[in-house]
């Protein structure tokens, strides 16, 4: 785990929350409690870890104790599994159909590249401040995907609409203003990305992996804590 030396948010009021409860009974709904998605109040802090990850902004998600609490399925949604159990330096994003759509590889310096075929989508460089390059636009990460430590969450933007990262009952939510766009939780060992977008095109899913990657942090692809 990452120590507040080396904790890039340490000073934006993280150190002193108490961990994350256990997984609850099984949810009756993809959102999340209204005291967490509308952001307000003290009363949604209890629930929150402080960040034990590179990034910085949330806490990670943990594997569910027992069998997981299962989440109601909504027509049209892509589920995504980032199956890094096997090899967490190499490993590929499965579509629906059960084929490749990104592959992660971690390696050297050591970065973190987001591939599709032979395409470089994006690169992750684990820097103290991590850095992420993009269509060819290096920047620090946190101006891709922006913590907002006060009210524990993450704001990120994609296709002109703005989204925001919580995280409850052991799982990450990305939220738009108006409702809960995608899921991510541990399923049987790997992350499973949740998509309830209605029109969720690839620009989205791209977005939606690379920051569960940043959120995720170094432990995720296989690297040990600086």
């Amino acid at each position: 785990m990452f120590g507040a030396h080396n904790n890039p948010y340490y000073q934006g009021g993280w150190t002193s929350m108490p961990p994350l409860s256990p997984a609850s009974s099984p949810d009756s709904s993809l959102s999340p409690p209204s005291t967490i998605s509308s952001g307000s109040s003290s009363t949604h802090h209890s629930t929150w870890n402080p960040p034990q990850t590179a990034y910085g902004g949330l806490p990670p998600v943990s594997p569910h104790h027992g069998p997981a609490p299962t989440l109601p399925h909504t027509p049209g949604e892509i589920i995504l599994r980032l199956a890094y159990n096997v090899n967490p330096a190499d490993f590929p994003v499965i579509d629906p159909s059960n084929r490749p759509l990104f592959r992660i590889y971690t390696g050297g310096r050591p970065y973190t590249t987001i591939t599709q075929g032979n395409k470089q989508l994006a690169r992750i460089e684990w820097h103290q401040l991590p850095v992420l390059q993009r269509r060819g636009v290096r920047m620090p990460a946190s101006q891709f995907l922006r913590p907002n430590p006060p009210k524990a969450e993450c704001c990120i933007r994609i296709d002109g609409a703005d989204y925001k990262w919580i995280t409850h009952s052991r799982r990450y939510y990305l939220i738009s203003p108006q409702r809960t766009v995608a899921v991510a939780e541990m399923i049987h060992g790997n992350l499973q990305l949740r998509c309830i977008q209605p029109h969720a095109n690839l620009e989205f899913l791209e977005v939606a992996v690379i920051s569960i990657i940043l959120l995720q942090g170094r432990k995720l692809v296989g690297l040990p804590p600086l």
